[in-house]
């Protein structure tokens, strides 16, 4: 019985081994085949730099990717050629999008199917700025591929290019002129889309004259400081605004000419002859140039002039000149005068009255006086001729006629 009880062990033993294999196996091959068919690829975004020119208007650029496997997700499934790498993903859930984009784009299945690449065409935003944006790509995986890594992956660069400026200068005011008067002096910048805006800053060959801000198009410096002579090197020059790039003009020519000037010079006050005295000129010349005039006397018998100091030799007409002879940017200007009236100096006779005389028939009589600052002698003259006359050197000689005052 015990025999019996421990053969029928082994044969129960046994058929459980087999039955184990066999459950194993199968499992094997179930697990082997779902490997097959159903295994996750890892997939990795290889992404297309794309650029266009800048535009105020919206306008459409190309962008493209491929999505390719990598490899398989361990564990590995039996077959190794189930996930061959660098393979392109042939799926149409590929999107593109950026900050510059209006929306996000799809792609189709890719052109060329498994060597081909996912195309889109996006619209960009209506004066999106000149400069990089990341272009992003998202791929969700499929039965097949896993997502692409990280799900978002910067797949390629949008460049969005400065678009290129023209600037032409040119100038309104007639040529030649005269120094000192202003010139106009105009730049336009324009370019095949859009409006630049910035400054321009105009040049004589090196030499900066002034920057001008562009409004509609153009930048206007008036400027009246060209030295006299040819200048063959003005120009304009357009900084650039980040949309659009710098450019520069051709150079214009200009002819400046020497400038006319003239003085202003008012009336001078009247003066009283001092011997030696001096009076300043009041009020100065003027020139309309900025320089200084100069003065000279015309009658240097009733005075003279040093700077702006009169000296007075006598009474009568001083004419006094103002001149300015001019520069190189300058002609002499005409000379203009002025004429001051000295008028003679106040003085005092002393004559002390004459002693009472007793009237004799043709009896006469010496008169004395002193003169004032003149230093010139008195001249006697009678106011009574029916009692007296005067005579004699100056009519100091006094002849009675009559008895009286």
């Amino acid at each position: 019985m015990t025999c019996a009880w421990l053969t029928l062990r082994k044969l129960v033993s046994r058929f459980m081994a087999s039955i184990t294999e066999i459950v194993l196996a199968l499992v094997a091959f179930s697990i082997a085949s779902a490997g097959v068919a159903n295994a996750l690829c890892e997939t990795q975004v290889t992404g297309n730099a794309a650029s266009v020119t800048y535009n105020p208007a919206s306008q459409t650029v190309s962008v493209s990717a491929k999505v390719v496997r990598t490899g398989n997700i361990p564990p590995p499934p039996p077959s190794p050629n189930s996930c061959p790498a660098n393979q392109n993903v042939n799926v149409s859930n590929v999107t593109f999008s950026s900050l510059a984009f209006v929306s996000d784009v799809s792609s189709p299945l890719p052109t060329g199917g498994t060597t081909g690449t996912h195309a889109a065409t996006a619209t960009i935003l209506a004066g999106a700025a000149a400069g990089t944006s990341p272009i992003i790509v998202r791929y969700n995986g499929s039965t097949n591929n896993e997502p692409a890594t990280g799900a978002f992956a910067i797949a390629g660069t949008l460049t969005i290019l400065p678009r290129a400026s023209s600037t032409v200068i040119s100038s309104a005011t007639t040529n030649p002129t005269a120094f000192g008067h202003p010139v106009a002096l105009t730049a336009t910048v324009t370019s095949t889309a859009g409006s630049p805006t910035g400054s321009v800053t105009f040049y004589n060959g090196a030499s900066a004259l002034g920057t001008a801000t562009l409004s509609g198009g153009t930048a206007t410096l008036s400027y009246a400081f060209l030295p006299v002579g040819s200048h063959t090197s003005i120009t304009a020059s357009y900084a650039g605004d980040g949309n659009y790039t710098a450019s520069f003009s051709g150079a214009l020519s200009r002819t400046v000419t020497i400038a006319p000037q003239t003085i202003t010079f008012g009336a001078q006050a009247s003066q009283t002859f001092v011997p030696v005295g001096t009076f300043s000129i009041s009020p100065q010349a003027t020139a309309s140039s900025g320089l200084t005039p100069v003065y000279s006397s015309l009658s240097t018998g009733v005075c003279t002039v040093s700077g702006t100091t009169v000296t007075m030799v006598t009474a009568g007409s001083c004419v006094i000149a103002a001149d300015q002879a001019g520069n190189t940017n300058y002609a002499a200007a005409p000379q203009v005068t002025q004429t001051v009236a000295i008028g003679p100096a106040a003085q005092t006779i002393t004559f002390a009255p004459p002693p009472t005389q007793i009237y004799s028939p043709g009896g006469t009589a010496i008169l004395a006086a002193t003169g004032g600052a003149s230093g010139a002698p008195v001249n006697f003259t009678s106011t009574t001729p029916g009692v007296c006359t005067t005579g004699g050197a100056n009519g100091a000689t006094v002849t009675f006629l009559a008895a009286g005052t």
